[in-house]
């Protein structure tokens, strides 16, 4: 590790919250790091209720100039965490590590750095990792194939496809992006870092394909941990069900920025309702389901027969007890069928 006397190159930024069993491995990865550059550590813990704080201020203690801390005092959420450690970043470059996952290749700063310095057009670079099921104590390999949009392209194009779901997953701890093209895109549209929503990876990934290509990495650099509960799992149907719901929000205002076409709005409000309107139907969530109908017809989608039916099952207990057994056969056929 290159001490931080001088100016940073990198910001490693870890966001914190309720991780103490995990956050020491995250900041060991990154301390792990050979550069030819110095960088810093920049921790945001977003007032958690185990020792997570205390793990932080240990490693600022031990690490004074390299380890920096932003302490919440009240919980601002993931996204104002996100901005608060990006803002503080001196760094011309941000690594970005949730504090749940951590860093394997004790070289993938100094690699990310060499590939953003040596082409300007990229916006942030990522790798293949591994996930590791926490509960089965178990590693799998995620290797990725970019399709030649996502390794040649930027811009609204990208948009699209990342809004359509047509190219490859990516996880952001793996990830080395430039400060200043987040900073843009914050200062540009804020809204979109700061609607109520969990998908705090989704956006940034939106925002630097507005102002670059994405490079892929073919290296294992990161491990990805599953928890059975955490900000992007559960095993609460109602709890997907509201980070769904966010999630559509967050699509609308996308589609609705940078005016997307009337086909791939309609591609993707219908995805959405497919599952939105199931849940509100199964659960009798009439409330719910009139919000997520008015927030698609607003859009200018027009709704099919199924999903006018979901709906109106949603609404009045007569048509859920005429609907629920015909929708049990139909799923349930329609189980068997894509089984064969």
């Amino acid at each position: 590790m290159k001490p931080t006397t001088h100016t940073p190159l990198v910001s490693v930024c870890i966001t914190a919250w309720n991780v103490d069993a995990y956050l020491s491995q995250a900041i060991e990865g990154a301390l792990m790091q050979e550069t030819s550059f110095p960088y810093e550590i920049i921790i945001g813990e977003d007032a958690s209720t185990d020792n997570t704080r205390g793990i932080c201020l240990l490693y600022k203690n031990k690490f004074p100039d390299t380890v920096h801390l932003v302490l919440h005092e009240k919980n601002v959420g993931i996204g104002k965490n996100d901005i608060s450690v990006i803002e503080k970043a001196r760094g011309k470059f941000i690594a970005w590590c949730d504090g749940d996952d951590y860093w394997i290749d004790p070289h993938k700063l100094q690699k990310q750095v060499d590939i953003l310095e040596a082409q300007p057009d990229v916006a942030l670079v990522h790798t293949d990792w591994l996930n590791y099921h926490q509960n089965q104590d178990t590693f799998e390999e995620v290797r990725i194939t970019p399709n030649e949009l996502e390794r040649n392209h930027y811009g609204i194009e990208c948009i699209n496809m990342m809004v359509l779901r047509r190219g490859a997953e990516y996880r952001f701890s793996t990830c080395m992006f430039r400060k200043s093209y987040f900073l843009e895109s914050l200062n540009e549209q804020s809204k979109l870092f700061l609607l109520e929503h969990r998908c705090n990876d989704f956006v940034k990934f939106i925002a630097m394909y507005e102002k670059g290509r994405l490079y892929h990495m073919n290296e294992l650099s990161t491990v990805y941990r599953i928890l059975n509960e955490s900000a992007s799992h559960s095993k609460s149907s109602e709890k997907r069900f509201r980070q769904m719901r966010s999630y559509f929000r967050l699509i609308i205002y996308i589609m609705e920025h940078y005016a997307l076409s009337k086909s791939t709005r309609d591609v993707a409000v219908n995805h959405m309702l497919q599952a939105l309107l199931r849940h509100t139907f199964e659960n009798r969530m009439a409330r719910e389901s009139k919000e997520i109908v008015q927030m698609a017809t607003d859009t200018g989608f027009q709704l099919s027969l199924s999903l006018r039916l979901f709906y109106l099952g949603s609404l009045y207990p007569l048509y859920h007890a005429v609907l629920k057994p015909v929708f049990q056969v139909y799923f349930w056929f329609r189980t068997k069928l894509f089984s064969i």
